[in-house]
């Protein structure tokens, strides 16, 4: 039930109508909503990557962990598991380029800053291939700074620039005459860097004061005015004992709407407000309000009858957490005003309690409880270790601000992580604020009423294999022969086959790494006995990687946004080695007196019952078929179209032995039928079942054990085998691979006290680290000289966030 009630302040008295939102009965017939239902309904990506720096010193390893979220559930993606990081100079020129493999939405590695890197700024972006098809921004991207040593004397302070640049922008996008105008303010330095603290003031023509302002420390702020459409209005803005001037180029519109919300209390007051002019215009139209989250929608419906304003309150309960849209639509339902504003009320972020320091020899323990963490659920945290008076950890995102607040506007935010980082009500004013001078979301009602539904670039899975065949892998009846593959020294062979008229088959959701190739053989008459390497023409899908179409890719702004009173001296010998580069000892080289075949067989029987044969070359060259040496060791042996058979004579029971492939239980022994034995690597014969048991779809035979029944275990040779390879496989090599995981090495350094130590120094940085069973997170860290900080992000309980920054003094 809707209820009124009178919102009063010093010069108006509304009535507010009271919205529960979506419990409303959304249009659904309405053209803004079928649209924006269908544009949203496919699922859309976000990734936040936690950088363990932001300034680095050549030599160091830039470390990393990329979280990849369903935009909508705001929970890590189920869809994609690759993503790419590139990192570009200023000339745009790729410097690297990693395909990762994300594995419950998250990714991690390290990219070393070798001798590729010269100092300089550089852009470090992330992104999957899915959210290219996008305008609205799922990638990351952020500014990193490297200091080469070698070249730079100093690290040099910022230099602060006479020139500053001021906009000034009405909230909902429009000023109006003859109403009160909420106008947003954002004043940046020569560096694309807010100005802190600047103070102005507005003018009309005549040069008579209307009213002041200042910023805060971003260069961020706001003043009212009441516009008339025949006036001049100057700002003049006082900065470093100097006053600059700038014209108010909006144009003051004389019919129109305008949009403001405010946050009072536990509601989001929404005020539409006309003048005179514009209501003999639109009266009794039928306008409508949109909100939406990105998810969500409702339409509301909206009528100026005899009054300027219309009031509507929504309880911030109501509302969704985070980002919400509200946008203005006339009675053609064309967008007019738009305004976002951000719901802190019900974000769910974790915080940690006391962290415990455990003093240990030469090192330090340090644990931390997330008593709000499930620890049987998915959950990781990346924590960055540095001194606590580093001046190389800037980034301008954390994962909150990543997520739920650059997604939703169009420029880049700067220092948007200020704004979830000790949250109190100035801190949300200030966020409002920002947002004010947004202007339009980036969901552009456009596209929204124009969405075709077609996506260029699909989700991906690993890597796709399209295998054409040539004539070479067809049989006598013109048919394509089955094919066998595999990937690395850990995967099984498997079997692809060609549906009968095909000329080509896939392989999907393949994950090589840097060093692996796609091993194929050709299947001579439809079973394993006959293998040749394969002829086939392969394509692969991705084959590299792809750049990124979006074209807001310029970070505005510099890294550096600390001010140094001093620089700091530093040489090329700051830092000693990065710790990778460690001393190699001399080879010591032990030789045994026992053949290689013997040293396998006594390492092979240490972790198996039976007698362990290893199959070298003159057991291949002695024995054609797997029946011809099992007859040898005296086994009584069956090897025709019913499979291979075999019993141990002189058993009691007489029973056959049980077949095992590669720890495969046998049922159906064909496909040992005349089984080669330069496939086996070794076989390992149990004449009595000692020590073995199967399950059989969750019960056991005989108590899950064969008494008095021989077992025979085969194991066929792995793929990058050296006898196998060159015979009866092909290798092809894949043009693009995921990267393998990297250690992170941290440098060492000449002094660990100094002031460039505790400004640019690096401690240490763990990208996985989960809660145990009792909620803590532990990790150990060589015993620093200075106090540290911990940079801590992740994710728990299916879409909880977890940021914190958290200083110790280790002592």
């Amino acid at each position: 039930m809707n209820t009124h009630f009178i919102f009063r302040n010093p010069k108006i008295i509304f009535v507010v109508l009271l919205c529960n939102l979506f419990l409303l009965n959304a249009q659904e017939d309405s053209k803004i909503y079928s649209a924006y239902e269908d544009y949203t309904e496919a699922p859309r990506e976000v990734v936040y990557v936690h950088l363990n720096k932001s300034t680095y010193i050549k030599g160091e390893d830039i470390g990393f962990t990329a979280y990849v979220f369903d935009k909508q559930s705001k929970k890590p993606s189920k869809y994609t598991s690759n993503l790419y990081v590139t990192i570009e100079d200023g000339n745009k020129k790729s410097i690297k380029k990693a395909l990762l493999k994300v594995e419950n939405g998250v990714a991690s590695n390290v990219f070393p800053l070798d001798s590729t890197f010269t100092s300089g700024q550089y852009t470090f972006k992330a992104y999957t291939n899915w959210m290219r098809n996008f305008n609205e921004r799922g990638y990351h991207i952020e500014s990193v700074k490297v200091i080469d040593p070698s070249t730079n004397e100093s690290v040099k302070s910022v230099a602060m620039s006479d020139g500053i640049d001021a906009q000034f922008l009405p909230e909902g996008g429009h000023l109006l005459n003859n109403v009160v105008n909420s106008v947003g303010v954002v004043i940046k330095d020569h560096n694309g860097l807010g100005i802190p603290d600047a103070k102005g003031q507005v003018f009309d023509k005549n040069n008579q004061l209307i009213t002041e302002f200042q910023v805060n420390h971003l260069g961020i702020g706001r003043f009212l005015l009441k516009a008339k459409s025949n006036n001049n209005y100057t700002i003049k803005i006082n900065h470093l004992d100097k006053a600059y001037n700038f014209r108010l180029n909006e144009t003051v519109e004389p019919i129109g709407v305008t949009l403001s919300v405010v946050k009072h209390r536990n509601k989001a007051i929404v005020a539409l407000v006309t003048n005179a002019e514009s209501l003999a215009q639109i009266k009794t139209k039928p306008y409508s309000l949109a909100i939406h989250n990105g998810k969500k929608i409702d339409v509301i419906d909206v009528v100026f009858d005899s009054e300027t304003t219309v009031i509507k309150a929504f309880e911030l309960s109501a509302l969704p957490s985070g980002m919400n849209v509200f946008t203005l639509f006339n009675e053609t339902n064309q967008p007019i005003v738009e305004r976002l504003f951000f719901n802190y009320q019900g974000l769910d972020i974790l915080k940690s309690r006391n962290v415990v320091v455990q003093q240990q020899k030469d090192s330090i323990k340090l644990k931390f409880n997330y008593k709000d963490i499930a620890p049987y659920e998915f959950n990781n945290l990346s924590v960055s270790v540095l001194p606590q008076d580093t001046k190389s950890y800037n980034s301008h995102q954390n994962i909150i601000s990543q997520t739920l607040l650059q997604p939703y506007v169009k420029g880049h935010i700067e220092q948007a992580r200020y704004y979830f980082t000790e949250v109190n009500e100035d801190k949300k004013l200030e966020l409002d604020n920002l947002l004010i001078t947004q202007g339009w979301s980036s969901y552009d009602w456009n596209n929204i009423f124009n969405n075709s539904n077609t996506y260029a670039y699909p989700f991906e899975k690993g890597i796709s294999v399209k295998a054409n065949f040539t004539s070479k892998e067809l049989n006598d009846n013109g048919e394509p022969n089955y094919v066998m593959y595999y990937l690395d020294r850990n995967d099984h062979f498997k079997v692809s086959e060609s549906e009968k008229g095909k000329t080509n088959y896939w392989l999907e959701n393949l994950f090589p790494e840097e060093d692996n190739t796609l091993k194929m053989s050709n299947i001579i008459n439809n079973n394993r006995k006959r293998l040749r390497p394969a002829s086939l023409y392969l394509q692969f899908f991705p084959s590299n990687v792809p750049s990124l179409r979006n074209a807001d890719q310029r970070i505005p702004y510099d890294i550096d946004t600390t001010k140094e009173e001093a620089p700091v001296t530093m040489d090329g010998n700051v830092m000693i080695k990065p710790s990778r580069n460690i001393e190699m000892l001399e080879e010591v080289i032990v030789k045994s007196r026992l053949s290689p075949t013997m040293q396998r067989r006594n390492e092979l029987s240490t972790r198996t019952n039976g007698r362990v044969y290893v199959v070298d070359q003159s057991v291949e060259n002695s024995y054609t078929f797997l029946s011809n040496f099992l007859a040898q060791q005296g086994l009584i042996v069956g090897d025709d179209f019913q499979g291979l058979r075999a019993r141990f004579p002189n058993t009691n029971g007489g029973g056959s032995a049980v077949f095992v492939l590669d720890d495969m239980l046998l049922f159906d022994t064909t496909p040992l039928t005349r089984f080669l034995m330069g496939n086996i690597d070794y076989i390992v014969i149990n004449r009595f079942g000692i020590g073995e048991r199967f399950n059989f779809g969750g019960g056991n035979l005989g108590g899950g054990f064969l008494p008095q029944q021989g077992v025979i275990k085969i194991y066929t040779k792995s793929p990058d085998h050296p006898r196998f390879l060159g015979k009866k496989s092909r290798a092809y090599e894949f043009p693009l691979t995921f990267s393998e995981q990297k250690k992170f090495y941290t440098p060492k350094y000449r002094y660990y006290n100094d002031d460039f130590y505790k400004h640019y120094g690096t401690i240490d940085w763990r990208p996985n680290l989960k809660v145990d069973a009792n909620g803590f997170v532990s990790l150990k860290i060589e015993k620093p000289e200075v106090p540290i900080t911990l940079f801590i992000e992740g994710i728990a309980n299916n879409g909880a966030f977890i940021f914190e920054e958290k200083s110790i003094a280790t002592n």
